[in-house]
């Protein structure tokens, strides 16, 4: 399948779901209790949510946000207006290579990009559907990782 492939298990599937359902459970904790509430079957072996090796796994994160897309989808069906639409605006950069110590890197960003549409009104714009996180400063990238390239 390539390297979208996702990783994952029954029970961390249920705290992704368990995510869906934290606008009307302000106070839910998305820890292992929440796997005793909702309870997901194991996808199959060897589908894109259920890869064995040796399927590739690095970009795991486009497909664990159209996952929780399909959530949200489910969840805007049973509460029509009640929750937004699909949001998978999720955007992924990396940066890799070797530095100017000839060590090899590697860097990616998640980047925000909007929120799913609303009964009300259109989706948010430049925020990131993955809750409480934040970008890397730039300074701290340029400082890190050969990010730039003197030109003159």
């Amino acid at each position: 399948m390539g390297p979208i492939n996702f990783a994952s298990s029954p029970k961390f599937l249920s705290k992704l779901l368990g995510a869906t359902f934290k606008p009307f459970v302000p106070d839910l904790v998305l820890n292992e209790g929440v796997t005793r509430i909702f309870k997901m079957k194991e996808p199959r072996k060897g589908s894109i949510v259920n890869p064995t090796f040796p399927a590739p796994v690095a970009h795991r994160t486009v497909t664990m946000a159209r996952v929780l897309d399909t959530f949200q989808g489910v969840m805007a069906n049973a509460l029509p207006g009640r929750v937004s639409g699909a949001m998978d605006t999720i955007c992924l950069f990396t940066i890799h290579g070797k530095g100017f110590d000839g060590d090899p890197f590697f860097f990616r960003e998640i980047v925000g990009a909007g929120s799913g549409g609303r009964n009300h009104s259109d989706g948010l714009d430049a925020v990131d559907m993955i809750p409480e996180s934040k970008n890397i400063p730039t300074e701290f990238i340029e400082m890190v990782y050969p990010s730039h390239y003197d030109v003159g």
